[in-house]
C-alpha cells in the first residue's frame, strides 16, 4: 500500500530494483561522479588552506578567519562524499558477488 511506499527510498538508492549487471553499471557510475567531485572538494580545501597560510603571513592581504566557514563547509563536504562513496562500494561488491556466483 501507499504506506509501505516511504520503505523504499533506501532501496532505489542502491539500485536493487535492476538487474545486478545494470545494478553494477549504475553504482559504479555514481561512484565515479562521487569520486571526481571528492577530488574537487579535496582541492578545494587545499587552495582554502594555502590561502589561509599566506593571509597569516601577510594579514594585509586578508582575514585568515573570514576563511574558516569555507574550510568547514569543504571539510563536511568532503566527509559526506567519502561516507557516500563507502556506502556505494559497498552495494558494489554485494553486486558483484552475486554476479560473480551465478556465473559459476
Amino acid at each position: 500500500g501507499p504506506l509501505g511506499s516511504h520503505m523504499k527510498g533506501p532501496a532505489l538508492e542502491d539500485f536493487s530494483h535492476l538487474p545486478p549487471e545494470q545494478r553494477r553499471k549504475r553504482l559504479q557510475q555514481r561512484i565515479d561522479e562521487l569520486s571526481r567531485e571528492l577530488q574537487k572538494e579535496m582541492d578545494q580545501k587545499d587552495a582554502l588552506n594555502k590561502m589561509k597560510d599566506v593571509y597569516e603571513k601577510n594579514p594585509q592581504m586578508g582575514d585568515p578567519s573570514s576563511l574558516h566557514p569555507k574550510i568547514a563547509e569543504t571539510t563536511s563536504n568532503i566527509e559526506r562524499l567519502r561516507m557516500e562513496i563507502h556506502k556505494n562500494e559497498a552495494w558494489l561488491s554485494e553486486v558483484e558477488g552475486k554476479v560473480s556466483q551465478r556465473s559459476e
